[in-house]
């Protein structure tokens, strides 16, 4: 029975076909220079070795990248197959769709992040397109220190990344709130309030990188029991929550509590 590993197994041996005419184009063009000196074969045969190079790179690129969507295809194929609960699983971000394509239709977001994607907000909250919910591990809780720990980054640039998330989301009018205790997984959850509902969630890996994190797909018109429990639980969490620390004032809203000590 296939897996990911034997399909990427067979993916390896796909590539040789790539691999192959690369090298052969190296050795002709190698032998060609330093043997083969006869005009105008040599020029005909370095041509040929530099179509064989150009070929063999095409193929390669071309195979990892398609090879990689087959892969992540089958595994989704099958889990529908096999009735999982589940839309779909992938194996790391690598593998995911882009974020502007995934969330194309999407009016509301309810996101939970133990620190957020900073570089990106503006992906997931486009100015006036999109409303929702943030819920962010607190700069101030202790679960930010037991989570550097675990991931890349020292806590003070954590802290600021989550403040700084927090100024640009209230800019926006986007509720935020903020969590004093652990953020395990990083959540989003599309049109929560719709039929067509569905979220993905990350799984955090300790000591690895954001971009291998494993992620799945729910969607509520799948599985409403699951569904229902993920919504649930963002839900006493964000109850649970408080308001930012920070007093913000612009032309749309005013934003009025203690300033940070």
């Amino acid at each position: 029975m296939f897996n990911k590993r034997s399909l990427k197994v067979l993916g390896s041996h796909f590539l040789l076909s790539g691999i192959a005419p690369a090298v052969t184009g190296i050795i002709i063009i190698i032998i060609t220079v330093n043997y083969i000196r006869l005009t105008p074969w040599d020029t005909v045969l370095t041509t040929i070795g530099s179509i064989l190079v150009g070929i063999g790179i095409f193929e390669v690129i071309f195979r990892l990248v398609a090879f990689q969507h087959f892969v992540d295809k089958v595994s989704n194929t099958v889990l529908q197959a096999l009735k999982m609960p589940i839309r779909a699983f992938y194996e790391s971000r690598s593998s995911l769709d882009s974020v502007e394509h995934e969330l194309l239709n999407v009016d509301e977001i309810w996101a939970a992040w133990h620190v957020g994607p900073y570089r990106d907000f503006e992906t997931f909250f486009p100015d006036g397109r999109r409303v929702g919910r943030i819920l962010l591990t607190s700069p101030k809780s202790s679960a930010l220190h037991e989570l550097g720990k675990i991931r890349k980054g020292d806590v003070a640039t954590m802290a600021s990344v989550i403040t700084n998330i927090t100024k640009h989301a209230l800019e926006k009018n986007i509720e935020v709130r903020w969590f004093d205790g652990p953020v395990c997984n990083n959540v989003i959850i599309a049109n929560p309030k719709k039929d067509s509902a569905w979220m993905r969630v990350e799984l955090i890996i300790p000591h690895g990188s954001p971009q291998v994190r494993p992620s799945f797909l729910l969607e509520k018109t799948l599985n409403n029991r699951l569904y229902d429990t993920f919504i649930d639980a963002f839900e006493k969490m964000w109850e649970a929550s408080k308001l930012p620390d920070i007093a913000l004032h612009n032309e749309h809203a005013i934003y009025a509590s203690s300033p940070i000590v």
